[in-house]
């Protein structure tokens, strides 16, 4: 019908063609039509229709600068329910700003240091010394498959088993890391891209990225992390030494779902 406004072809034009031209993603073109949907409606040409809250109104016909200006007066800072977010993405956003701020700051701090101020090594060979004093040696998977074997009857010696090899790898990469970094120092090994982003992770009191690569997910600070890990692993210790626990700890399993 002439009179109709083409809502449908609007929507594809949009959707598909222009904005979805640049989008890849099968998922994310369905969200855009979808959120296309709440402003190519018929709803909208009804008095009193609001996209979201009272701002985000359709004006009435009106005049080249007096839709800049109505443009203007929309808030500077909108709401996460204009672009289909729940609430609680602000707390995401501002988490992550916060995080860019922070990071940006320790590119800032200096390197080297004078007087009796410890620098870069010093802090970082101090922490892993420490480090390397308190997380154990891997575990003995032979000794393990030797005392709790896997049985029909018995799945949880599977998971026991499972679990220790999981966290026997995390450990390897942190001892292998610390006392390459260490050897760094002392100027008996080259110091490497991902070592050196390694070292600075740990001066910067962050998870270094190699070990959460073998790790559980975890978004703790350096000490926390190391703490919750010894943790960790004195339970499964425990659970080897005395049997299966009466008790378990689910949120310090490894792989959770087993």
């Amino acid at each position: 019908c002439p009179n109709e406004v083409p809502f449908k072809a609007l929507t594809y034009l949009t959707g598909e063609c222009n904005y979805g031209g640049r989008v890849t993603d099968d998922k994310d073109r369905r969200l855009i039509m979808t959120m296309l949907d709440d402003y190519y409606t018929t709803d909208a040409l009804q008095e009193g229709y609001t996209f979201f809250g009272q701002e985000y109104v359709c004006p009435d016909p009106m005049k080249y600068e007096e839709y800049l200006e109505f443009i203007g007066k929309l808030p500077a800072d909108p709401p996460p329910g204009v672009f289909g977010f729940h609430d609680n993405a602000t707390l995401t956003k501002d988490r992550n700003e916060t995080y860019a701020m922070m990071d940006a700051l320790l590119l800032t701090v200096g390197t080297s240091s004078g007087g009796s101020d410890a620098g870069p090594e010093q802090v970082v060979g101090a922490v892993a010394t420490d480090v390397l004093s308190r997380v154990p040696k891997p575990f003995d998977i032979a000794a393990v498959a030797n005392k709790w074997p896997i049985l029909y009857d018995e799945s949880m010696n599977t998971v026991l088993r499972q679990e220790l090899q999981r966290f026997n790898k995390l450990i390897v990469a942190i001892l292998n890391s610390l006392e390459d970094i260490q050897k760094a120092i002392q100027g008996l090994l080259l110091m490497s891209a991902e070592l050196e982003t390694c070292f600075y992770h740990i001066f910067d009191g962050k998870t270094p990225e190699m070990w959460l690569a073998k790790s559980y997910p975890s978004r703790k600070p350096l000490g926390a992390y190391v703490n919750d890990l010894i943790e960790r692993l004195h339970f499964f210790q425990t659970w080897f030494e005395e049997g299966i626990p009466v008790v378990f700890w689910i949120s310090g399993i490894y792989f959770t779902q087993a």
